[in-house]
């Protein structure tokens, strides 16, 4: 990419009459792009397995009640692992 799109972002509010609240959208936009970056990259690195992040986490979340890990008690109950 030849521009920064979170300082063009930046720019695009500021010239709007958002400056006052620039920073803190670039915080969030900055937050939710890393987010689908990282969620891309675990996707696909369990794409072959054919699953989903979700999947894989419940998975795993099972995988830990088994094994008397569960922590959440929320989960614990959904998981029926109390």
């Amino acid at each position: 990419m030849r521009f920064d799109p979170i300082a063009q972002a930046r720019q695009n509010w500021s010239e709007a009459g958002w400056g006052d609240v620039a920073d803190g959208m670039v915080a969030v936009t900055s937050v939710m792009r890393a987010h689908q970056i990282l969620l891309a990259r675990v996707e696909g690195a369990l794409r072959p397995y054919d699953l989903t992040f979700s999947r894989f986490e419940l998975l795993r979340l099972l995988a830990f009640s088994r094994q008397g890990h569960c922590r959440s008690p929320r989960r614990a109950t959904a998981c029926r692992c109390t």
